[in-house]
């Protein structure tokens, strides 16, 4: 494979599939991961396997940021009016990277991925798909919670309960859950965080080190704009996603709903 990858033309994703599955360099598969992505950012089977490499790192926050990435190809997808590729890269990422481990939690809400098959369908002219997808899309907790790990409950899930509400014909519920979310981010965003040291959603000890007050600042700022988003006050939303972003430049939900053509 040295031999290989001396060449020009080198086959970036076929070398990291060879030593993540050969139980070779992991950190060098990574690397080759993102080679394989420089030359295509659009490969979604990329994004998904190099989601695996994090995974078996033990990065398991990143790992669930890469296969995430599908939601937002498949957004753009539905941007340029492109129905089909967008619903294959939503079938994609709910049957997920196998080797996630604590990534997916059995029986995570995924409203966010319906939602998106729904505009999907609908795009497509079939009512009937879009109306079951957007039906999923309703289903989980409606109660806004704090957020500081990557597999704790995640806001975006109940604004796209919201979403799909509206899509229903509930306009009056959506927004109902829209307020819920402004209140929210407004009530606690001075809170003091303390941590449960058993808590299951510690995926390593590193997360100690962490500011949790100030991840808590982040996520009620996040939580607020989600909901002005929902409420159609978009430049209040958007404030409140700049404001996210400058606090944390890699902040994944910020990015996606930041001046988003399709809300």
């Amino acid at each position: 494979i040295d031999n290989i990858m001396s060449r020009d033309n080198r086959p970036y994703f076929n070398a990291a599939m060879y030593y993540m599955d050969n139980g070779k360099d992991l950190n060098k598969a990574l690397t080759w991961f993102d080679k394989a992505l420089e030359q295509n950012p659009q490969a979604f089977w990329v994004w998904h396997q190099r989601a695996n490499c994090l995974a078996k790192l033990g990065k398991k926050q990143d790992a669930v940021t890469s296969a995430n990435k599908s939601i937002e190809l498949a957004k753009q997808a539905l941007e340029h009016k492109d129905p089909q590729t967008a619903l294959k890269l939503l079938e994609a990422l709910i049957k997920y990277p196998p080797n996630l481990g604590e990534g997916k939690l059995p029986g995570k809400p995924e409203n966010d991925l319906y939602y998106w098959q729904g505009i999907a369908y609908e795009m497509l002219n079939d009512a009937t798909e879009a109306r079951n997808h957007f039906d999923k899309a309703k289903q989980g907790d409606v109660i806004p919670a704090q957020a500081i790990f990557y597999n704790d409950p995640q806001p975006e899930n109940i604004f796209y309960q919201g979403k799909a509400w509206e899509k229903t014909g509930n306009d009056e519920y959506a927004r109902q859950l829209f307020n819920n979310l402004v209140t929210f981010g407004k009530l606690h965003m001075d809170d003091k965080i303390r941590i449960d040291y058993f808590a299951v959603s510690l995926p390593e000890l590193m997360v100690f080190d962490q500011d949790l007050d100030q991840k808590n600042h982040i996520h009620c700022l996040y939580v607020m704009g989600l909901g002005l988003l929902g409420l159609n006050d978009r430049e209040a939303a958007n404030n409140c996603f700049k404001k996210v972003l400058e606090k944390d430049v890699n902040h994944t939900g910020a990015m996606m709903h930041l001046n988003s053509t399709i809300l």
